[in-house]
């Protein structure tokens, strides 16, 4: 599988789309691009959701009792393609979700997913 890219550049920044997955990417070079590769990124991290931000589960259900955990989904739900555009999500977590267990964290992620 190849990966097309264009770069645009402009003084001392670049900018690469990967065109299969719609992924941009920045690369900066120069004297001073250090320093703008970490305003970039405090840039991007305030405008994404914070760390441990929850996102509510997509035909998900987990349940724990006791030391039991259920996950209920239904399977015959298609949401959304992915990002790569070669599956259909069925079910998702988004991340692990954290369980406390006899006083200990325990983590569980669970992602379905089927081809169109």
């Amino acid at each position: 599988m190849s990966i097309r890219t264009t770069i645009n550049g402009s003084g001392k920044s670049c900018k690469a789309t990967v065109w299969e997955t719609g992924q941009e990417a920045k690369i900066f070079h120069g004297d001073t691009a250090e320093a703008q590769a970490e305003a970039y990124a405090a840039e991007r991290d305030a405008a994404a959701p914070a760390r441990g931000a929850s996102v509510e589960p997509t035909n998900a259900r987990m349940t724990l009792q006791g030391t039991i955990l259920t996950v209920v989904m239904d399977l015959s739900y298609r949401g959304g393609m992915s990002s790569t555009g070669k599956t259909l999500q069925v079910a998702s977590t988004h991340g692990n979700r954290r369980f406390d267990v006899g006083g200990k964290p325990v983590y569980v992620g669970v992602n379905a997913y089927a081809k169109p």
